[in-house]
């Protein structure tokens, strides 16, 4: 799959899943035809998950990391196989690392909420 292509569709959100529900919940979403997923970071053993995801699906599925709140969640993150970094926030020194690693930083920075 290629990292750096746009993203079209749906990123299916795996929040709360486990590391031991992660791999038969991604290739269900992947033979579906939900190739984006993302494991926020406030999930139970999020790097883990993202691994098991990363050695199972290989390149059927873009991975994400969502609630990335630091330079060390990129890092951890992308350790783990995760290309897409995704914040509920705009930080300046998360999309630097981001960018610097060559993956791709969608911060969150216009929510229906906002005035």
């Amino acid at each position: 799959m290629n990292t750096t292509a746009p993203i079209h569709g749906v990123i299916a959100i795996l929040r709360g899943v486990t590391p031991d529900e992660v791999v038969a919940l991604g290739h269900a979403l992947c033979d579906a035809g939900v190739t984006t997923l993302e494991v926020p970071l406030n999930s139970p053993q999020p790097f883990e998950s993202l691994r098991r995801l990363h050695q199972a699906l290989g390149g059927r599925a873009r991975l994400g990391a969502g609630t990335v709140m630091s330079p060390d969640d990129v890092d951890h993150a992308a350790e783990a196989g995760a290309t897409l970094m995704l914040s509920p926030h705009f930080d300046a020194a998360v999309v630097r690392r981001t960018v610097a690693r060559g993956l791709c930083s969608m911060p969150g920075v216009a929510t229906p909420s906002e005035g």
